[in-house]
């Protein structure tokens, strides 16, 4: 999903082949049917930091706002203790912020930084002017008009 996290909840369908994945906050409440592989590879178990100190460089995902669904992947800047309420976070699309406790979930210490050098586009208008125009044989432009006299 484009680098985002999404909590869920993990049911069993037909273990252990298919499981259910319900994600939280999404309308209608139907499960994503996934295979084994795929939650293998794909979820990550919801780690929250509420009393843990956390150094400079660890990896977490975390809400930037309440109105969005979603978690964003970052690195936290500085140093934080365990009674600091608000951690400082790099976020991978290179925006920054002081983000809740309450709204971060920790990610495995080796996962990559996702964004500006794979999928993140820091400006999509630029790229707009760079694309190539395909006319197909059924577009107006190569149509050869007849007109009655």
């Amino acid at each position: 999903m484009g680098g985002l996290f999404y909590a869920g909840q993990l049911t069993e369908v037909t273990p252990p082949d298919l499981y259910g994945v319900t994600l939280d906050k999404e309308r209608g409440h139907r499960p994503h049917i996934l295979c084994r592989e795929q939650i293998l590879t794909d979820a990550i178990l919801e780690i929250r930091c509420d009393n843990l100190s956390l150094d400079s460089g660890t990896r977490l995902c975390a809400y930037w706002s309440q109105q969005y669904r979603c978690l964003y992947p970052g690195t936290v800047c500085s140093n934080t203790s365990a009674d600091d309420k608000f951690v400082w976070v790099e976020f991978d699309d290179g925006d920054n912020g002081k983000i809740n406790r309450d709204d971060i979930r920790l990610l495995p210490y080796d996962y990559p930084i996702v964004g500006f050098f794979s999928e993140y586009d820091p400006n999509p208008l630029l790229s707009l002017g760079k694309r190539k125009r395909h006319n197909s044989t059924n577009s107006c432009d190569s149509q050869v008009k007849i007109t009655e006299v």
